[in-house]
């Protein structure tokens, strides 16, 4: 009898020992799981050890985004043997389709076992739940897909592109951001058409379109920048009630409240990859300012209705030109023909873009004064600026005509120097007729102290406008060269292009410069000239070859040291 008793006392206590091992088990919420969504990773460990239980979640983030970590801690007696559970909710997005393995959780000696979750394309319909409940069957009908269509898919480097970004949303969601560019956005001008549109799609649900104007900047295979959008939804299919006493007596009385509470659930949308082919610069294009467009327009207006021009005076024309399809940042710059017997100065352009018709509109308006040198009939030089039809594949040129106009005599005070040298003379010589000898010879006199004065003065403002200027040059000159070696050393050559034509602008002031070819005539180097060329080639060529920084900078530093020798004479402010 005593040795039954024995045996029963152990098999008891082997019977505890084992019903309190440490116990760590994992589960997920879903089987499959569309790209964009959330799932959760549910993870439970029994055991007197739960308490200061601390699971390592990094293993996840290879193939998922952690979105969510909630825990909970209970602890219970039964006959008289207490008992530690503690769970953790884990809300995980996965990075790609296919069949994923969520790896094993480790808590000291105890490791779960590793699950696998199928992914599925965005936008496809899967069950939320691998639970059967009442929400289940209207769960299974709720999707939400984002696509974005275009219009042209063999464009021209730097044509338009109206792209139609659609997001179907059948689960309700409520967007946190707008679309944002998850990538390849560095080769693109990107600029927003009109407000969004929101319309039903007929099954409770709605469809929402943002409009966008999208301009390779490249040429040759190239992909749509991908677009993404965060929000969240109300899911009704997470078991979320916790067995307690509470939720036990609601079982007992077969009254089910999980699908009573909604659980915001997190949600990524993301357009699918689209690719388009960029045909380059058209090759009988020749070496003017690249500007593809549907259609362009100019106009010109004189500031006075009726301007009256006179030698030595300022009249102001407004002109306006305007390209259908064309980014603000594509413009050219307006060329002004040299006239030496009417001085040109036009004023610092200003260019916008305008959204409207689904189309951009870019114009540049621009100022210009002219001063009349020479009396007579006089010509303005026409303006003319080439483009390119992308509609016809043909070269075409906006033109402002030519203008003839009257230029009538200055009165005294507005004339010329020569002008009004020579008609003083002639005042002076007949008012002398009358005037004695000794008070003739004493206005000479005070004639010519008053000439040499100013001529000193003359030659004192000019040394001190030279000394002051000069180091100034110098200074612009190592920083022009610093921002090009920079752009040459990161390989940015959309920046170097910039800083090329800056560096032109600044040293050869009395040339119009707007483009590479302009700046390789002004610098007059056959080496340099190549180097343009091949840039011009990885602009807008998809050219790959490398360019020779050393040719570039020697190029260059001639002409910081050509522009130390000259005198710097500044054009004087001749209108307000």
């Amino acid at each position: 009898m005593l040795k039954y008793l024995l045996n029963v006392v152990c098999f008891v206590t082997l019977f505890t020992s084992v019903a309190n091992a440490d116990e760590l088990t994992a589960d997920l919420s879903r089987d499959k799981v569309p790209l964009g969504e959330t799932f959760e990773l549910i993870l439970t460990y029994n055991g007197q050890g739960a308490n200061n239980a601390q699971p390592d979640f990094s293993v996840l983030r290879q193939n998922f985004d952690i979105y969510s970590n909630s825990t909970s801690l209970q602890t219970s007696f039964i006959n008289g043997q207490g008992s530690v559970q503690r769970q953790w909710r884990i809300g995980l997005m996965p990075k790609q389709t296919g069949v994923l393995t969520v790896p094993a959780i480790k808590i000291g000696q105890y490791s779960s076992k590793p699950l696998n979750i199928e992914v599925l394309p965005a936008g496809s319909v899967a069950p939320t739940n691998k639970s059967t409940n009442s929400y289940s069957s209207a769960a299974e009908n709720l999707s939400a897909t984002m696509d974005i269509a275009i219009d042209e898919n063999n464009p021209y480097v730097q044509q338009e592109i109206n792209a139609v970004l659609t997001i179907d949303d059948n689960k309700g969601i409520e967007f946190t951001t707008e679309p944002q560019l998850m990538s390849n956005a560095d080769d693109w001008i990107i600029k927003t058409l009109r407000t969004p549109t929101v319309e039903g799609n007929g099954h409770g649900g709605r469809i929402i379109k943002f409009y966008y104007a999208l301009f390779p900047q490249k040429s040759g295979k190239q992909q749509i920048p991908a677009f993404q959008i965060d929000g969240f939804y109300t899911s009704f299919e997470e078991q979320r009630m916790p067995t307690s006493s509470f939720g036990g007596m609601m079982n007992f009385f077969n009254f089910d409240m999980s699908g009573m509470f909604g659980v915001r659930k997190p949600i990524k949308l993301v357009t699918n990859p689209q690719n388009v082919e960029v045909r380059p610069i058209a090759a009988d294009y020749g070496n003017s300012w690249w500007l593809p467009s549907t259609a362009v327009g100019v106009a010109s207006r004189w500031v006075d209705d009726k301007p009256q021009f006179k030698v030595g005076e300022t009249v102001a024309r407004e002109i306006v030109f305007a390209a259908e399809g064309v980014a603000d940042t594509q413009m050219p710059e307006i060329k002004l023909e040299s006239n030496p017997d009417i001085r040109q100065y036009p004023e610092k352009p200003e260019v916008e873009a305008i959204a409207d018709n689904n189309k951009v509109t870019s114009q540049i308006k621009m100022r210009i004064v002219y001063i009349p040198q020479v009396s007579g009939k006089q010509t303005i030089p026409e303006i003319s600026i080439p483009w390119f039809n992308v509609n016809t594949g043909r070269k075409e040129t906006a033109v402002i005509d030519a203008v003839t106009i009257n230029v009538a005599e200055a009165p005294l005070g507005t004339m010329t120097d020569s002008q009004q040298a020579s008609l003083a003379n002639k005042q002076q010589t007949k008012e002398n007729v009358d005037i004695p000898l000794v008070e003739k010879n004493i206005n000479n006199f005070v004639q010519w102290v008053w000439l040499v004065i100013a001529f000193v003065a003359g030659l004192l403002l000019s040394f001190a406008i030279l000394r002051r200027k000069t180091p100034q040059i110098q200074h612009d000159n190592n920083a022009d060269l610093s921002s090009i070696r920079q752009s040459l050393r990161q390989k940015d050559y959309r920046q170097l292009r910039d800083n090329l034509l800056g560096f032109g602008r600044q040293f050869f002031t009395h040339q119009n410069i707007n483009n590479l070819n302009d700046l390789s005539e002004c610098v007059n180097d056959t080496e340099f000239t190549k180097q343009m060329k091949l840039l011009n080639g990885i602009l807008y060529a998809n050219e790959t070859e490398e360019l020779n920084d050393e040719i570039i900078i020697s190029a260059l530093k001639k002409c910081c040291k050509s522009a130390t020798k000259k005198e710097d004479k500044p054009l004087p402010e001749l209108y307000k």
